[in-house]
């Protein structure tokens, strides 16, 4: 489901706003390389570099050699450190990390601000570092099943980003600042530990999906109402009982299965 989603919206990423014509078709001639042995014969031409589910214990720091590269997959290996040098791929629109055993991403990560997809689920990340607001035009954003149990305020400067996964983890709450990602149009938190929404939720005018399943809510904020384009909302297997106000029950009987509303939510 996840990469169906993803594929409507962003791929091919040579045909990523701000890229014309010319670059996009040079762009989608280039070959992956699957060795970096082979890429390194010629650094300045590799762009894409794929090296996942390729048993990787350490990082090869030889990547940085690659100062055209656009796309880096290093998911399903070993790693436990991100070094310092990832900083230097300034070039980068499309990093994947997931599946390795990192427990931290270094702040030079805000120096890659060309992304606009970074996935880093599946690790054992505690803390994500502030400059990742550095990001601003990222568009895609997975940080789920980590041991997240904050998320930064300065997450809040990610206004282009449209898909975002941070399910689970161990969030117990969202930073007031999240209402600023007022682009995104599906969040899922699942199976986190989530007492309440923030208010600013509100904001987030272009939100469509919204899944808070498995988690501890104990209320709703009646700014959802704003949320005028919303296609579904789900809160299953709620650990307990959600009470909320009347008119926004009422809002929610148009995106809730109406035995998963009367399962979780009391009518104020």
């Amino acid at each position: 489901m996840k990469m169906i989603i993803f594929l409507l919206f962003f791929c091919p990423i040579c045909c990523c706003k701000g890229q014309n014509t010319t670059d996009a078709t040079f762009f989608a001639q280039q070959p992956i390389f699957t060795n970096l042995a082979v890429a390194l014969e010629n650094p300045t031409k590799v762009y894409k570099l794929n090296l996942s589910e390729q048993a990787l214990l350490v990082f090869p720091t030889e990547i940085t050699q690659f100062i055209n590269l656009r796309e880096l997959d290093l998911s399903n290996n070993q790693l436990k450190v991100i070094p310092t040098e990832i900083g230097k791929l300034v070039k980068l629109n499309d990093l994947r990390l997931s599946g390795n055993q990192i427990q931290k991403i270094p702040r030079q990560i805000g120096n890659l601000i060309q992304l606009e997809t970074l996935w880093l689920s599946n690790n054992k990340l505690k803390k994500i570092p502030k400059e990742l607001g550095n990001l601003l035009i990222l568009k895609s954003l997975d940080i789920s099943e980590n041991q997240l149990v904050t998320l930064p305020p300065q997450i809040g400067k990610l206004r282009e980003i449209k898909l975002f996964w941070a399910s689970k983890n161990q969030l117990k709450m969202l930073p007031l600042e999240i209402g600023n990602l007022n682009n995104l149009t599906h969040f899922w938190l699942l199976d986190n530990k989530l007492q309440d929404l923030p208010t600013t939720i509100g904001n987030m005018t272009h939100l469509e999906h919204l899944y808070c399943n498995n988690n501890e809510l104990k209320s709703l904020p009646l700014e959802m109402k704003k949320l005028s384009k919303l296609q579904m909302f789900s809160i299953a297997d709620n650990t307990r009982n959600i009470v909320v106000e009347a008119e926004l029950y009422a809002f929610l009987e148009k995106f809730i299965d109406a035995i998963e509303l009367q399962k979780n939510v009391i009518k104020k």
